[in-house]
């Protein structure tokens, strides 16, 4: 229960930062998915049912938010958080490289799965979404996921006292 409560409050506050941020820091149309940052961070720790889980509650949030085509957002993030709970399975410690190489993957397919809803007639064709949204989408996710995540070990070794 109290898990459930810290991670509900989390991620109320990243779709806050999420929907007032990313805007700001958008490059050529692409901005970053802080709310994937956080439900692939808190997925990969956790079994891929519980990601799945995350995925669905953070996507819901974020389709009611942006009154997108309901449910776009639950569907792809679920998937999402599922592979990145299946990737990291059983794993005692996660490099930090497989946790960047992790959220590159899981971000792609979320894009791919909600560009399959919400662009199949897209003007120039799924290879110009791919090239021109999709791969970007996820290398700047990336990117900012590699500050956010390095933050983040930083200061557990800090007060760790690594």
């Amino acid at each position: 229960m109290y898990e459930s409560l810290i991670f509900f409050l989390f991620l109320l506050i990243v779709v806050v930062i999420h929907f007032t941020l990313a805007p700001l820091i958008q490059i050529l149309g692409v901005g970053p998915d802080i709310i994937l940052i956080y439900l692939v961070y808190w997925s990969v720790r956790r079994e891929s049912y519980k990601g799945v889980i995350a995925g669905f509650v953070g996507g819901i949030i974020q389709d009611l938010v942006q009154a997108t085509i309901m449910g776009i957002y639950s569907l792809s993030k679920s998937i999402a958080c599922f592979f990145a709970g299946y990737i990291m399975r059983n794993k005692k410690s996660i490099p930090f490289i497989l946790l960047i190489f992790t959220l590159f993957i899981t971000v792609f397919i979320h894009q791919m799965i909600y560009s399959v809803f919400t662009s199949l007639h897209s003007a120039g064709g799924y290879l110009s979404l791919v090239l021109r949204y999709l791969i970007p989408s996820s290398f700047y996710t990336m990117v900012v996921g590699v500050a956010v995540y390095g933050s983040i070990e930083l200061w557990k070794k800090k007060k760790r006292g690594d």
